[in-house]
């Protein structure tokens, strides 16, 4: 049992290549060409430009699907319950976020209209602010605002109610025909997402508005890197795009200004640079950690679900109503006792299944079907029971669970339609299909 639990927890965790898809169908690797046909199409690609962001886009996705379920609804089913999860943590992250850069802002404009000296005086003690802030700097802090007001917006008030759902819901009509945890992932994963692609640029601004600020651009940057992802619950999936965005912008921006630089500045850009990209790695280890913990907790419970369904669906098909009934409600697990208390009858069937002639695979399907027959004949008979079929034979019972004192009289009558159910019956073979009975009675 050990070893099919690991390997159905293999099975469900095993990843694979996926690309993206705009409608909330994942593509994975077996809807992929083999992998000869991808060899053979890098050779096809034309070369250049397009050759390269083809293999790029290629190497990137598989990158940012590498933690992903090999099942897509599991994975739909796993980022719902991330979003229901993390959505509480969102929105006061946000609502904290757009107090602050609110704050920022207004003290910002009170240095730059009353000037360092007497901002000094009154406002120090408050809110301390960079030295050199000028009108150039409130864009970036105007951006910040933006994207924490965002935030709120997009965070509604629950996973289950927000601006993102609504859009879907009214502009999307395959999005209405999905299922509820299949739109919540969505729904989710672009929350997060949208708030990656923003946040990243929030360090950005500063080199656009106010580039002379190098310090506290990357200071700003590494701030970034480490504290959005924790308080915003990002998954691997928002941390990388975050990432990748920024730092791309980033070089752009430096490129910009580096002519204007001295040496030792530009230094100063390849060290802080160096850093970002030291604390990237360190937080992606911290996440990539966390999320396959979560993965796996999330993938045990939904073998533990599938235990206990086939479990509960065993336990159905071999007890009683009754007695099922009464094994999930005694807390014991204890039984009643039957042969003091009860009488019973039997009934015995076995069916000519050697004289049939038919191939293995052929007599299986057969007897399922004729064992399909006689169930639904013992659930027309009152106070019968189906007590197993095991092979060729099949066993009923009547006087239990319940007591019945006609108990022989109802076997008697079972046994009768089942020989007048299966008069002029025949296997596929042409075989006749006979059967031989044998009834006990005790108590």
């Amino acid at each position: 049992e050990e070893e099919q639990v690991g390997n159905m927890m293999r099975n469900i965790m095993s990843p694979k290549e996926a690309t993206w898809s705009v409608d909330g169908v994942f593509l994975w690797s077996h809807d992929a060409p083999s992998s000869q046909g991808e060899e053979e199409q890098e050779k096809d690609l034309p070369s250049g430009r397009s050759g390269c962001l083809s293999l790029f886009t290629r190497h990137f996705s598989r990158l940012y699907c590498m933690l992903d379920f090999a099942d897509e609804s599991l994975e739909h089913e796993f980022r719902a319950q991330y979003w229901c999860l993390v959505n509480i943590f969102f929105r006061i992250s946000c609502y904290m976020g757009l107090v602050m850069t609110c704050m920022r802002v207004v003290f910002a404009h009170l240095y730059i209209r009353l000037g360092k000296e007497e901002y000094q005086e009154c406002c120090k003690m408050v809110w301390q602010i960079e030295e050199g802030t000028d009108s150039q700097h409130l864009g970036a802090l105007y951006y910040e605002v933006f994207c924490a007001a965002w935030g709120c917006f997009v965070g509604g008030t629950g996973p289950h109610s927000n601006p993102v759902m609504w859009f879907y819901t009214r502009h999307w009509k395959r999005f209405r025909r999905m299922s509820s945890s299949r739109q919540l992932s969505i729904t989710g994963d672009t929350s997060l997402t949208l708030s990656a692609i923003l946040i990243s640029q929030v360090a950005v601004v500063h080199y656009w508005y106010a580039s002379k600020f190098t310090c506290l651009t990357y200071h700003q940057l590494t701030f970034v890197l480490i504290t959005y992802p924790i308080l915003l619950q990002w998954s691997w999936r928002q941390l990388l795009l975050c990432f990748f965005l920024s730092v791309v912008v980033s070089i752009a921006a430096s490129a910009v200004v580096a002519n204007s630089l001295l040496p030792a500045a530009r230094l100063e850009y390849a060290l802080s640079f160096a850093f970002c990209a030291f604390i990237w790695v360190l937080n992606s280890a911290v996440v990539i950690v966390k999320e396959r913990r979560l993965r796996t907790m999330f993938a045990a419970k939904v073998v533990e679900g599938e235990f206990r369904e086939a479990f509960d669906s065993i336990v159905r098909h071999t007890l009683p109503p009754e007695a099922v009934a009464k094994l999930k409600t005694t807390s014991d697990g204890g039984v009643e006792a039957f042969a003091d208390t009860y009488q019973a009858t039997v009934l015995f069937v076995r069916l000519n299944t050697r004289e049939s002639g038919l191939h293995a695979k052929n007599l299986v399907r057969e007897l399922n079907a004729v064992y399909a027959c006689l169930d639904k004949i013992v659930g027309k008979h009152t106070a019968t029971y189906n007590v197993e079929s095991v092979g060729a034979e099949y066993m009923a019972a009547s006087g239990v669970p319940q007591p019945c004192k006609l108990h022989a009289v109802k076997i008697g009558r079972l046994a009768l339609h089942f020989l007048k159910a299966m008069e002029g019956v025949t296997w596929s073979s042409g075989v006749p299909v006979r059967l031989r009975m044998g009834i006990h009675s005790g108590d």
